[in-house]
């Protein structure tokens, strides 16, 4: 009796079962690794097609996926800001919901002094014209911060990114890493503030996955906010801020769970000591939200597409107030600069009939520079008992040092924490802290050099003998 066909059948059907279950195992762990805020709670081809009607539908109606409410754990790249920090430098009270006092009272918009009638007219609340407002088709693609805390300029830069495209036609990618480059502070008002003071550059001069920009900045910004609002106060003003097209800068402080029936901004949750910004980029009205205020606006957030509905979740017009805090800011015009020929850019122009994108300039060339381009001196500075002060400078012609980013002078191991001294660019020069030795005829162990540009090479260090 031969025995080998039985056990190659064997080894076959072992082989089958085998296949099969590296499948399940990889089936499950694609779903494990795509598990998203309540993943089966929201339609995700939604967002930023999504109506009003289909929107209810998705939420209460028969369509509705709804399999329970999202909770923070269902977020695990979301990072909360201490509210301390969310609010620094704010200059007012939170939002007052006041949808709920007169229907027919006039609604003032002031302007960006905080003064006046931006509008030059009183705006009825329940006024009938474009009350459902929808920005969405001048919004960037939806955007994922991933682990880093900067909402704030996330939320910026998508207002800046939506109202240059409805000024020009030009749709940006802009660096949220340049942005906060600004201001460098997890704070809402700040980040509002400093879109106003410099432009922005686009995501491909400082992709969001460097910590330093791929090149020289000087010179690359494209955007940036022409006019603000000052801080809104009411939630009418929010509302009339979008019904004249105006995406809105929001800053607010989270309840947990933070989403319910996995798009809704939950209004009822224990309150949280930590802040989230996004972009106010709608509203709709709808008997239907009577639980939400009779409305919601729509967010923009940055969590990626398979967050909330398509990447968008929606705040209940009665959400702000009540001690739940809400910080906004209106984006009210944009100023483009650097911004290659699109079909209508010479036909646009600002409030004053000038131009609203400026003529193309040509950017500057980023400076190259090598190891053998710079030098590692070293400088006496007298005596200090018996030992010697010196410090340590970089060396070489401006051209090459203005191509560098930072310089990491390694002094010597028995400094301790003080063995390596890091000096970035616009501190002056590249110039060490002060030192002391008693020895003498010993070198330092060499310095990295990194440029705008990211590259990295090393110096040679000094021999220290007076």
């Amino acid at each position: 009796m031969n025995p080998r066909p039985a056990n190659s059948a064997m080894v076959n059907v072992c082989f089958l079962l085998l296949s099969v279950s590296l499948l399940q195992i990889a089936a499950a762990c694609n779903r494990e690794f795509n598990n998203t805020a309540t993943v089966n709670s929201v339609d995700d081809s939604g967002g930023k097609n999504r109506t009003k009607d289909s929107l209810i539908d998705l939420l209460y109606g028969k369509g509705s996926l709804v399999k329970g409410p999202a909770t923070l754990e269902d977020d695990p790249e979301f990072v909360g800001i201490p509210m301390d920090d969310f609010t620094e430098d704010v200059d007012d009270e939170p939002i007052v919901d006041d949808y709920p006092d007169d229907n027919n009272q006039a609604v003032t918009i002031p302007d960006e002094n905080g003064n006046g009638d931006y509008y030059a007219k009183s705006i009825a609340k329940n006024a009938r014209s474009a009350r459902d407002v929808d920005l969405r088709k001048y919004d960037s693609p939806i955007k994922n911060q991933g682990s880093t805390k900067l909402c704030t300029s996330f939320a910026t830069v998508a207002a800046i990114e939506n109202k240059a495209k409805q000024k020009s036609g030009v749709e940006l990618d802009l660096s949220e890493r340049h942005m906060f480059s600004q201001y460098r502070s997890y704070s809402t008002p700040m980040a509002a503030k400093a879109s106003t003071q410099s432009f922005v550059a686009e995501e491909k001069a400082w992709p969001l996955s460097q910590s330093s920009p791929l090149r020289q900045m000087d010179g690359r910004g494209v955007a940036k906010t022409a006019v603000l609002s000052k801080q809104l106060k009411t939630t009418s003003q929010m509302v009339a801020e979008l019904q004249a097209g105006n995406p809105l800068i929001i800053g607010l402080g989270i309840r947990s769970p933070m989403l319910l029936r996995g798009a809704i901004m939950n209004k009822q949750g224990d309150a949280a000591s930590i802040g989230h910004a996004m972009m106010a980029v709608g509203v709709f009205f709808d008997t239907k939200f009577a639980n939400e205020g009779g409305g919601v606006l729509i967010l923009k957030n940055s969590w990626g597409s398979k967050r909330g509905d398509g990447g968008y979740v929606y705040l209940p017009l009665n959400f702000c107030g009540s001690g739940r805090r809400c910080y906004a800011w209106a984006v009210r015009d944009v100023e483009l600069l650097n911004v290659a020929d699109n079909n209508s850019l010479s036909n646009n122009t600002n409030n004053n009939g000038e131009p609203s994108v400026r003529p193309l300039q040509a950017w500057p060339t980023v400076p190259q520079v090598s190891a053998g381009d710079l030098s590692v001196r070293i400088h006496y500075d007298g005596w200090a008992g018996s030992q010697q002060r010196f410090l340590l400078s970089l060396d070489g012609p401006q051209s090459a040092l203005a191509a560098v980013a930072s310089v990491s002078f390694r002094i010597h191991p028995t400094y301790g924490s003080n063995a390596v001294d890091t000096v970035n660019a616009g501190s002056g020069g590249f110039v060490t802290d002060v030192y002391q030795t008693s020895y003498r005829n010993w070198r330092t162990q060499g310095a990295t050099v990194t440029t705008a540009s990211g590259k990295r090479f090393e110096l040679p260090g000094v021999l220290v003998n007076w």
